[in-house]
């Protein structure tokens, strides 16, 4: 067997294997789980937006929601909408600043932290 020359014998590599297989599952629900709520938060808070185009919350819960499902122009565009609602809090630029280093915008990123510190 594949443990053999470690001195692990078959019992192990069962456990191994079975533990594997449950880590695997679990780590698939819980990813699954995130983005069907993403999806969910997408369509509520993007509904709610076409009657509150000047929610604050709305664009931040969104635009996290967004970052979530991978698609950083949607949050860019949420963060800097709640910016211009909000520009005196340090949130958006904090979370702005994260969807900015993940696509490799550092200076951009740089920028909201320093007001972001400075707001904080």
């Amino acid at each position: 067997m594949y443990f053999r020359p470690l001195g692990l014998g078959l019992g192990f590599f069962l456990f191994y294997m079975v533990a594997k297989f449950m880590l695997g599952a679990w780590e698939h629900a819980a990813i699954k789980g995130t983005v069907s709520d993403a999806k969910t938060t997408i369509r509520q808070e993007s509904a709610f937006l076409e009657t509150n185009p000047n929610n604050y919350d709305a664009y931040m819960k969104r635009g996290y929601a967004y970052y979530t499902m991978f698609n950083s122009d949607k949050a860019l565009a949420d963060y800097t909408s709640a910016i211009a609602l909000k520009p005196y809090l340090a949130e958006p630029y904090k979370q702005r600043a994260i969807v900015e280093y993940s696509l490799g915008q550092n200076d951009l990123a740089k920028q909201d932290e320093a007001t972001a510190s400075r707001l904080h």
